[in-house]
């Protein structure tokens, strides 16, 4: 077709209407618009007051936690003082065990004697009494004092008599020998009753009643002190 032909009037109409009708289709094929709908919020993404309250107290906490962990640092680790020895000084006290506590029989003074007496003329009543027991003579006397008055009690038992006795004691004195200490002297007043009984019956004639001043000669073993003689200085 030469430049200089025109376009009828005709064929522009048909082109219109072509466009029109393709536009209507596309229209008509595409998908309805969605409607909008409002944005919903996820519960992850709300924001709770709960933790804005909690933070204070959290940073309290810390706070705490941090002065406990400062003051036990101090604690733990606070310098030792030095321990010093002296090297002349024993590591460990050398044990000294305490003295032995000394029986009072073991000791020789006015009172010790005074219990050593009074155990004597116990021994003497029960050894010469109607059981006849020599036993508490043992604990008391040694010879020849022992083995006199083992005599006596037997001697009672083969006559079918015993004594009875009764007594009152007040001690003068009572010392050790300076040059032996194993060694003793008790000078005392004694008020002696004696009732002699034979067949169950008291003997008058036989019983007797003495205050006397008598001295005892004592001697120490195990760390007691035994009576070894006996000798009546006067009656009083």
């Amino acid at each position: 077709m030469a430049e200089n032909e025109s376009i009828e009037p005709e064929e522009l109409v048909g082109v219109d209407e072509f466009l029109s009708s393709e536009i209507e289709k596309e229209i008509n094929n595409s998908p309805p618009p969605k409607p909008k709908t409002k944005e919903t919020i996820s519960p992850e993404n709300k924001s709770n007051p709960t933790q804005f309250f909690l933070i204070p107290f959290i940073i309290l906490f810390l706070l705490i936690l941090g002065m406990i962990g400062v003051f036990a640092s101090k604690i733990l680790f606070k310098p030792q003082p030095k321990l010093e020895i002296s090297l002349t000084e024993s590591l460990i006290e050398e044990y000294l065990p305490p003295p032995p506590e000394e029986n009072i029989l073991g000791k020789l003074d006015k009172n010790s004697a005074l219990e050593i007496i009074k155990q004597w003329l116990k021994a003497k009543s029960v050894a010469t009494g109607p059981d006849y027991n020599m036993s508490e003579l043992k604990k008391i006397l040694t010879n020849p004092l022992l083995s006199k008055w083992e005599g006596n009690s037997r001697d009672l038992r083969n006559s079918n008599a015993y004594r009875r006795y009764e007594h009152q004691l007040s001690i003068e004195s009572a010392e050790a020998n300076p040059q032996n200490t194993t060694e003793g002297v008790i000078t005392a007043r004694v008020q002696e009753k004696s009732q002699y009984y034979r067949n169950g019956a008291l003997i008058p004639s036989l019983s007797y009643q003495d205050n006397l001043l008598i001295r005892y000669y004592l001697i120490k073993e195990n760390n007691q002190w035994f009576i070894k003689d006996v000798k009546i200085l006067k009656k009083i």
